[in-house]
């Protein structure tokens, strides 16, 4: 898996409540709206808080001004990424992001990379939190089902998917069967994160 972060940077006459609210209620439903089309499995916003915290930590450390946010996109690979973006419906939506970006983002002093994650230390109160999540809508699962793929799935965002496609989300490589079958053991890990157990 590989993840693209951007470090972001608001433009000048927007508030950081103006900016953060934009990113989260316009933007971030619109990337939402097209990521089957951008191949994205997982999409995240990391808002910075106003907290008298970053002042301690910056004059401590001798940092630089924190960005106003850091946004997560993950494909399964580098080549899930490529294919998306070469793809005809890709080209299209580039323009429109790329305008929209420019509402909200000074470009200029924003930054963004492609990384992939090492975790040295797990976060004990969320457990297997990746294998919970579902690869298309990147939330929690309530109803996990498996597929044809080998791969879980929340039921209704891949009851849309079949909807419209013959191939697995992930492997892009078309399916056997459409048959869902009910990942029990999963929903009862899911439910004890829930519980905070």
């Amino acid at each position: 898996m590989i993840k693209f972060v951007c470090c972001l940077k608001r433009k000048k006459n927007l508030s950081r409540k103006a900016f953060q609210e934009y990113w989260l209620q316009r933007h971030g439903p619109l990337f939402k709206k097209h990521a089957k089309t951008f191949g994205a499995i997982g999409y995240i916003q990391n808002h910075t808080m106003d907290t008298p915290l970053n002042k301690i930590m910056k004059d401590s450390r001798g940092y630089q001004e924190e960005f106003d946010g850091i946004g997560e996109i993950y494909w399964p690979s580098e080549a899930a990424f490529i294919d998306a973006v070469k793809s005809p419906e890709c080209q299209t939506l580039r323009s429109l992001f790329i305008e929209d970006e420019a509402i909200f983002t000074d470009l200029k002093s924003t930054s963004g990379f492609f990384t992939g994650e090492h975790a040295l230390i797990d976060r004990p109160t969320i457990p297997m939190l990746e294998n919970c999540l579902c690869p298309i809508t990147g939330k929690l699962m309530i109803d996990p089902v498996i597929m044809a793929d080998g791969y879980s799935y929340e039921r209704t965002a891949i009851t849309e998917w079949l909807a419209v496609s013959n191939n697995s989300p992930i492997t892009k490589k078309p399916l056997e069967n459409k048959m869902l079958i009910s990942n029990i053991a999963l929903k009862n890990i899911i439910e004890a994160i829930k519980r905070g157990k």
